[in-house]
């Protein structure tokens, strides 16, 4: 017994798998046997002395403590060899369920597919539950599985909801407005028999009922029932009307009353806006009711009432405003993929921005050509001029507003500047304009009687940053602008001029004075030349 002991445990350590141990068990379990009987036959002795039958049972005994031994180790090394079994078999089974639930959910089209899916999953894990369950990592980690489980398919349902939920509104509304032109189409119809023609071989209609067909696809029952009556009822309209205007003798535009015929208008009533000598009067289409209206903040656009389109008026053709767009749409600089200033290099550009605006009606090959052509010279005569692109009155409030700043805070606008230049060099966009920067330019250019509205103040922003972009931050001034300056300068005694640096006086008064200066020896000079040169009068 002892050396079989001693055999068996030498198995057991040599085991690799826990199927490998269940033999051994058995053996175990034949050896003890064999001892319990050896004990049994021991105890029957009676003839021995006392000595050797004492001696004997201790032997036994040890057996008994070497099968217990064996037993425990036996049992110890199952459950480690069936530990680390089963931690490979659920690593694997884990990686078959995530497979399997990527599968699912790649398969799941419908709201109810995902409900279907989701079963199947949560199937799967308790399956697994139930084999693992020994294991209380294990079956942390399938609880957590679970919880992923239940969220990517609710995830997944929600989405496959919101598309049918947009799919079954964009049925809704096709249908919707296929059936708001029956009635019009079958109103010129003449006869039943036409009508029924209508219904059935129409493709629109047809359309209609296969969209329906559609709505019930997707479990709107609901809705589908009622486009299916409305068309039904639309048909039935239909075939009475036709019914009722033959009983009534009417035939194309003119109904009959007995022997007197009379006509029939069937344009539809609609509120018109029309221009007068006294103001915009509501007409309805196809009557005679007039109504004046009184609205006096549309007399300030009374110059626009008759003009057809928002590109082009009495003043501005149309290419001209598509070539402005343009140049102020790509800060006086063509995009990068356009190498050239030349217009047949621009043309390309010009006609995909003529083709996005339909509602200004621009012709290819005409409007666009010339657009082209306009936009060429623009950015030339952009890029020769450089700062003196800018418009006059921008240019005069900006260099106005900077000058008026104090001593200590102009370095501060100065680098500020400079800052939004740079940005606005290497982000390839326009950098957004400091708020307190457009409230100053506002109120200044109130003050000196300047173009109002914020786009003065935006553009005045603007070439402020574009001035301290430089590496000479400097404001331009133009030659015409110069030399009127300097006509002013010669012909003013010295202590008038002083007057243009009183404190006493506000800014906008001295602003005043030089501009009047200027227009009185600048007789021929344009009014922008003349604001040009009293800004250089007064900061200069």
């Amino acid at each position: 017994l002892r050396s079989g002991l001693e055999q068996l445990s030498s198995e057991v350590e040599q085991a690799a798998t826990s199927a490998a141990l269940r033999p051994l068990a058995e053996q175990l379990d034949e050896l003890a046997e064999s001892l319990d009987g050896l004990s049994e036959l021991i105890a029957g002795f009676e003839q021995t002395d006392a000595q050797a039958r004492a001696e004997l049972l201790a032997a036994t005994s040890g057996l008994y403590a070497d099968v217990n031994r064996l037993r425990s180790r036996l049992k110890q090394r199952s459950e480690g060899l069936v530990e680390t079994e089963q931690g490979l078999e659920f690593g694997a089974q884990l990686t078959v369920l995530e497979q399997s639930l990527q599968h699912q959910l790649a398969r799941c089209d419908t709201p109810e597919a995902a409900d279907e899916g989701l079963a199947r999953a949560i199937s799967q894990i308790e399956t697994l539950e139930g084999r693992f369950a020994t294991q209380p990592r294990f079956a942390e980690e399938l609880v957590q599985r679970r919880e992923t489980v239940l969220e990517a398919f609710a995830a997944r349902r929600e989405q496959l909801q919101a598309e049918r939920n947009r799919r079954t509104s964009a049925l809704r509304v096709a249908v919707e407005r296929i059936l708001d032109g029956v009635p019009r189409r079958v109103g010129r119809l003449t006869d039943g028999e036409a009508i029924h023609a209508f219904f059935a071989a129409d493709t629109l209609v047809e359309r209609a009922r296969h969209q329906i067909d559609q709505l019930r696809e997707l479990g709107e029952n609901v809705a589908a029932d009622e486009l299916a009556s409305r068309l039904q009822a639309l048909k039935e309209a239909g075939l009475r009307d036709a019914r009722d205007r033959a009983e009534l003798g009417t035939s194309g535009d003119s109904l009959a009353l007995g022997a007197q015929r009379f006509s029939i208008e069937r344009q539809a009533l609609e509120p018109v806006l029309l221009p007068g000598p006294e103001g915009l009067q509501l007409q309805l289409a196809g009557t005679d009711y007039r109504r004046q209206l009184q609205w006096p903040e549309a007399e300030r656009f009374r110059e626009v009432w008759t003009q057809l389109l928002v590109s082009e008026n009495a003043d501005v053709y149309r290419a001209e405003y598509l070539a402005a767009l343009l140049f102020e749409q790509w800060q006086g600089q063509p995009p990068a993929d356009i190498g050239t200033l030349d217009a047949e290099a621009l043309l390309p550009a010009v006609a995909a921005a003529a083709q996005a605006r339909p509602a200004e009606d621009y012709q290819r090959g005409v409007h666009d050509h010339d657009a082209a052509q306009i936009l060429a010279a623009l950015l030339s005569q952009a890029r020769h001029a450089g700062l003196l692109s800018a418009p006059v009155p921008a240019r005069v409030l900006a260099q106005a507003w900077f000058a008026s700043q104090l001593h200590s805070k102009r370095g501060a606008l100065a680098r500020q500047a400079a800052g939004l230049a740079w940005l606005a060099q290497h982000e390839g966009a326009r950098a957004d304009l400091p708020a307190s920067w457009l409230t100053g330019l506002s109120t200044l250019a109130e003050e000196l009687a300047l173009a109002d509205g914020a786009l003065l103040a935006e553009a005045a922003a603007r070439h402020l940053i574009e001035v301290h972009g430089q590496s000479d931050a400097r404001f331009p001034q133009s030659p015409a602008a110069a030399d009127l300056q300097a006509a002013v300068l010669a012909a003013l005694p010295r202590e008038l001029a002083e007057a243009l640096q009183d404190p006493a006086l506000a800014l906008g008064e001295r602003f005043a004075l030089a501009f009047g200066w200027c227009q009185a020896l600048g007789t021929n000079a344009s009014v922008e030349v003349r604001q040009e040169a009293a800004c250089a009068l007064l900061f200069e």
